[in-house]
This record gives C-alpha cells, sequence and structure tokens, in this order.
C-alpha cells in the first residue's frame, strides 16, 4: 500500500510548486527567485524574469506601457498602443474616440457617441457608439445621427417621431 499523501499550499503569489519552499511558477507581476516569488519592481510590470526585467506591461482603456530597456515605458495620453522608438512622438492606437493627429490622439469631433474616426471634422466618424436600445447612434455620411430610425447602407431610411428627411 501506497502512503498517505496531502496536498500542501504553495507559497504566496505562487501558482505552482514542487514543495511549499520551491515555486515554478508566479502570479502576474511576480518572478521565480530562488524558489519564492518576489515582486517586480515596477508597479505597470505585468510580467518580469527579475527585479528589473520587464517583458510584458500593463494597458488600460486610456494608458498604454511599452517595453524600453527592459522596463515600461508610458506611451503619449490618450494612447492605448505604441512603439518604443517613438513612445512620445508617434501612436499605433488611440483611444476610443480619439484619433492620431501628430503629435497627439485627438478627440473626434463628436466623442461622445463616435468611437473612431479619421479626423476631427463632422464627417470623419468611423464607428459610433450604442450605448443602449433608447440611444441609437447611426453612422451616416461620416457623422453619427441619432435622429435616423433606421439607415439604408449610409443613408437615412426614417426618421424618429418629429423629425422628417430631406434632402439638406
Amino acid at each position: 500500500m501506497n502512503p498517505a499523501t496531502i496536498c500542501t499550499a504553495c507559497g504566496t503569489s505562487c501558482h505552482e510548486c514542487t514543495s511549499a519552499t520551491a515555486c515554478t511558477t508566479c502570479a502576474p507581476t511576480f518572478y521565480v527567485n530562488a524558489g519564492a516569488c518576489a515582486s517586480c519592481v515596477q508597479t505597470e510590470c505585468q510580467t518580469c524574469t527579475s527585479a528589473t526585467v520587464c517583458l510584458t506591461c500593463t494597458v488600460s482603456a486610456t494608458t498604454s506601457f511599452v517595453i524600453d530597456n527592459n522596463a515600461c515605458a508610458t506611451c503619449i495620453t490618450n494612447c492605448i498602443a505604441c512603439t518604443a522608438a517613438a513612445r512620445t512622438t508617434g501612436c499605433t492606437t488611440c483611444a476610443s474616440g480619439r484619433y492620431w493627429n501628430s503629435p497627439a490622439c485627438d478627440a473626434c469631433n463628436d466623442a461622445a457617441r463616435c468611437t473612431a474616426c479619421s479626423d476631427g471634422t463632422n464627417t470623419g466618424c468611423t464607428a459610433c457608439s450604442n450605448t443602449s436600445v433608447t440611444n441609437l447612434s447611426f453612422l451616416v455620411g461620416g457623422a453619427c445621427r441619432t435622429d435616423c430610425a433606421t439607415v439604408s447602407g449610409t443613408t437615412c431610411s426614417a426618421c424618429i417621431a418629429g423629425k422628417s428627411l430631406s434632402n439638406n
């Protein structure tokens, strides 16, 4: 008969271990150091291999970081993806409701309804936000329209109550 075995908890922030004192895989923002989990030094670092060598950084809806010399460096404001070489002068993906207008991510003209745009004009919107069934926005002619009840292609084909179609 085999001797009974028991399950022993791994150490703090340890995901996998071979014993209570020998961690092999740590939780995010930690790395294995002499069998234990140690915290990445930089708070923006999501995964690291040592206290000062970061592999991936955190991302939020409006702020992003990029690896630059083994550390997380901030992209420009309202940029959610940038390169290390151009982190203060360029952006590959602006936050929702913004577009790249060198040297910044500027707001779309109707940022409350326009979630993506090619520029800041009234006709540069490429995607609309529909936050609720009663607050629908339709993309018509590059603008988010709330007075259209139905859209056919990119043309308003029926209006909400109190509005009528016109050729203007």
